[in-house]
């Protein structure tokens, strides 16, 4: 079901917007969060990306995700509001792309848990598609 309803194009525009970001910090660290199978990995790896970690709740979408070789490591968690097993301002960016539909695992309540886990002012890249509302707008 990855991504066949939004078609490709959030992983690349996510990718296109970390890479306008940190233009000149090909060696940030980035988490991948709801990674997948890879697809936003992939565009990060294609833009010189190769410091890449991926969160996902499913182990066989990483165990899909691994045969990729761009992740240096997988997580398998869900996000929620539960603490997650990484440290406080360990990643340079952290992107979720096509996490927020409906019927996903992902919700709102997980904001707090992802700033935590971004060093103070670096990145934090969320994309959603508007499908019905919601107001997460609040919530970031």
């Amino acid at each position: 079901m990855e991504h066949k309803m939004f078609g490709r194009n959030g992983p690349k525009i996510g990718a296109g917007e970390v890479a306008k970001i940190l233009v000149d910090k090909k060696d940030a660290l980035i988490l991948d969060c709801a990674a997948g199978t890879g697809h936003v990995g992939q565009q990060l790896y294609q833009r010189g990306f190769h410091n890449l970690h991926a969160l996902d709740a499913c182990q066989a979408m990483l165990d899909e995700a691994a045969k990729k070789n761009i992740y240096s490591k997988l997580i398998c968690a869900f996000l929620g509001p539960n603490r997650l097993d990484i440290n406080d301002d360990t990643y340079d960016c952290v992107i979720l792309v096509s996490a927020f539909i409906a019927g996903a695992h992902v919700k709102d309540n997980c904001f707090e848990e992802l700033i935590r886990i971004v060093k103070p002012g670096m990145v934090k890249i969320i994309t959603f598609k508007i499908l019905y509302k919601r107001n997460y707008h609040t919530k970031i």
